[in-house]
């Protein structure tokens, strides 16, 4: 197994629902590692290699004088790594696979089968390309975080 540098996907500063406010976002990634006690340790990760858990911590922070209302905390999944289903925190998440129409997790896609047939299936987490989050409202130097997991391909 090689060891792959780890790219950490860029977020740019968002802008809430005020024109004027604006949410700063630092995105870390963190290698999830067991102890020999069997407790879990979050490492910088700088390098991966296939089956490694990376955690994405997204702080966004809001240095501006005035409330921002309906911050969507979205952070990227980059390719060659698979989305953790109950990784997230907060639970409640929308994803997407483009980054322009997020909808609930488990995503659905409509399938015709042979003989006509529509069925819906659950698309793959390997192919989740982004998570949002709706934070309801940040204060004047409040801060909320949103986390998670993806293992990186074999």
């Amino acid at each position: 197994m090689g060891l792959h540098r780890l790219a950490i996907p860029a977020l740019v500063l968002l802008w809430s629902g005020l024109a004027s406010a604006q949410v700063e976002v630092n995105l870390t990634a963190y290698q999830v590692r067991t102890g020999a006690d069997q407790q879990e340790r979050l490492i910088t990760a700088e390098s991966v290699a296939p089956g490694d858990v990376i955690e994405y911590q997204a702080v966004y922070s809001n240095p501006d004088p005035d409330a921002v209302q309906g911050v969507q905390a979205t952070v990227p999944i980059p390719i060659g790594v698979e989305f953790i289903p109950d990784s997230a925190a907060p639970r409640q998440l929308k994803a997407s696979l483009d980054g322009k129409t997020f909808e609930p997790v488990p995503l659905k896609r409509k399938k015709r089968l042979a003989d006509g047939k529509v069925i819906e299936e659950n698309v793959p987490y390997a192919e989740y390309r982004y998570v949002q989050w709706l934070i309801s409202r940040l204060g004047k130097g409040e801060e909320s975080t949103v986390k998670v997991r993806v293992k990186v391909a074999e």
